[in-house]
């Protein structure tokens, strides 16, 4: 593959990474969470639990730091923490009835964003959009 291409690729990728840590940061203020937080309870999108080193190997950060936004995140009562049932020294976290209802609300303005962001394009356009993501994402997974 050209050098330019590879190029132009990344720069296009790290250009939608910045245009969603901006967009990250509206949608935390405006949920009244951290940027940190709203990146920890994305990880619910995905599943209902998960041990604290789970989280940490999602989020690329330390179970120290996790620590610290889980404590947050069950101050705020979005998240409770649980002794692992096989693992005593081992903690499972998961979502309360107010963080359920907070990643619904958050699907949906995730939603909203994507439908006005994706407006102007014709179905024939998102769906070659869809394809052309699956294929990255797929390449991407084959390289970790």
């Amino acid at each position: 593959m050209k050098a330019e291409i590879i190029n132009h690729i990344s720069e296009l990728v790290l250009e939608i990474k910045n245009n969603c840590h901006e967009k990250d940061k509206e949608i935390a203020k405006k949920f009244g969470i951290t940027n940190p937080e709203l990146s920890c309870i994305s990880v619910f999108f995905f599943g209902d639990s998960f041990s604290v080193k789970e989280m940490a190997g999602k989020m690329c950060m330390t179970s120290g730091g996790i620590t610290r936004i889980v404590t947050s995140l069950e101050e705020k009562e979005y998240i409770m923490r649980e002794m692992a049932p096989n693992d005593r020294r081992g903690i499972i976290v998961s979502l309360t009835n107010k963080g359920k209802k907070l990643i619904t609300d958050l699907q949906n303005a995730s939603s909203e964003f994507f439908k006005s962001v994706l407006a102007d394009l014709s179905t024939a356009q998102q769906d070659s959009l869809i394809s052309n993501l699956n294929i990255l994402a797929n390449a991407w997974k084959k390289n970790e």
